[in-house]
C-alpha cells in the first residue's frame, strides 16, 4: 500500500503533493544550497571589480566577518541539529487521518522512518540556504550604507552596473516556484505532504498558504533590493540638485539680462541645456535589476500555481 493502492490504502502513486514534496522539492534545495556557497564573496568581488562601489578597508574587514558566518561550525552543527529534532518529529508523529483514508506515510510505522532519512540532508541543507540568504541580505544593505557607489547609466545590464544584484535575486524563482507547485498541487489533493487527510479546516490553511504565497512573492524580491535602491536614488538625486542649483543660477542672470539679447540668448541656451541634463539624468536607473530579471522571476513564480 505504500507505492501502489491497496486493500483501502491510498498508494504513493496516488499522492501527487508527495511527488512534489518528497521528490521535487529536495533536489532543489540542495541544488540552491550547493550554489549559494559561493555566491556571496561572487557578488561582493563583481561589484568591487565593477567599481560601481567603492568600500573603505573598514568595509572590507567587516564584509569578510560578516560572509565568515556561512562557514561557522556552529551554524552547522544547529542546522544538523535542528534537521536531526525535525526527522524524529515527522517520524513519531502518527498521521490523524479519515478512518476511511490510510495515506501513504501512514501505511506502518517504518515508512515515516525511511522518509525521514532521506529528508535528513534536505533539511539541514534547507536551513543552511535560509541563513546564507539572510547573510548575502545582510551583506548587500552592509555595503550599500557604509560605501561610496557610482552608478553607470549606460552599463549594459541595464541596472547602472548593479544588474548582478538583481540576477541573483531573480535566480531565487525557481526555488520560490517550487513551493508554489507545491501550494497549487495541495489545493487539489485531499492530503497533507505527510499523508494526513487534509479535510475541513486544514484545507483552509493551504488555502491560506496560496495568499501568503502571493503576498510574499512580490515582497521577497523588492525587499532586498531596497538598500540598493535607496543608494542609487540618492546618489541621482545629488547629481540632479546640483544641476537644479545651475539652473536656479541661470534663471537670476535671465533676469537680470532682460534688455541684453545677446547676454539673454547665451542664458536661455544654458538653461535649455540644463533642463535637457536634469531630464536625462531623471532617467538613470535607480534599482538595481532591469527588466529582464523582473520579467523572469514573476513570470516563473506565477505561473507556478497557474
Amino acid at each position: 500500500g505504500v507505492i501502489l493502492s491497496k486493500d483501502g490504502k491510498t498508494g504513493l502513486v496516488l499522492e501527487p503533493i508527495a511527488w512534489v514534496s518528497d521528490f521535487l522539492v529536495p533536489p532543489v534545495i540542495i541544488g540552491y544550497f550547493i550554489w549559494i556557497q559561493k555566491t556571496p564573496k561572487y557578488l561582493f568581488n563583481s561589484l568591487t571589480d565593477k567599481n560601481v562601489i567603492t568600500p573603505s578597508s573598514d568595509v572590507k574587514e567587516e564584509v569578510e566577518k560578516i560572509l565568515g558566518l556561512c562557514q561557522s561550525k556552529w551554524t552547522e552543527l544547529f542546522a544538523t541539529i535542528i534537521s536531526i529534532l525535525l526527522v524524529i518529529g515527522f517520524a513519531l508523529s502518527i498521521p490523524i487521518s479519515n478512518p476511511k483514508y490510510i495515506g501513504w506515510v501512514s501505511v506502518n510505522s517504518i515508512v515515516p522512518w525511511i522518509r525521514g532519512a532521506f529528508s535528513l540532508f534536505t533539511y539541514y541543507a534547507c536551513l543552511i540556504l535560509i541563513f546564507d540568504l539572510i547573510v548575502v541580505i545582510r551583506v548587500l544593505n552592509y555595503i550599500f550604507n557604509h560605501s561610496k557607489i557610482t552608478v553607470h547609466p549606460y552599463d549594459p545590464d541595464g541596472a547602472g552596473g548593479f544588474g548582478i544584484i538583481g540576477k541573483f535575486i531573480s535566480n531565487l524563482c525557481y526555488l520560490l516556484g517550487t513551493f508554489g507547485i507545491l501550494v497549487s498541487v495541495s489545493l487539489f489533493t485531499n492530503t497533507m505532504p505527510n499523508g494526513i487527510s487534509s479535510f475541513g479546516i486544514i484545507y483552509l490553511a493551504k488555502v491560506g498558504g496560496l495568499f501568503v504565497y502571493i503576498l510574499l512573492a512580490p515582497v521577497l524580491f523588492f525587499l532586498p533590493l531596497y538598500s540598493g535602491h535607496r543608494s542609487m536614488l540618492e546618489w541621482r538625486n545629488i547629481m540632479l540638485m546640483d544641476i537644479q542649483k545651475n539652473i536656479d543660477y541661470e534663471i537670476i542672470a535671465m533676469q537680470s539680462s532682460l534688455n541684453d539679447s545677446i547676454k539673454l540668448k547665451s542664458t536661455i541656451d544654458k538653461l535649455n541645456s540644463l533642463r535637457d541634463a536634469y531630464c536625462h539624468v531623471e532617467s538613470f536607473p535607480v534599482w538595481p535589476f532591469n527588466s529582464i530579471s523582473v520579467k523572469k522571476y514573476f513570470g516563473v513564480v506565477l505561473s507556478s500555481i497557474l
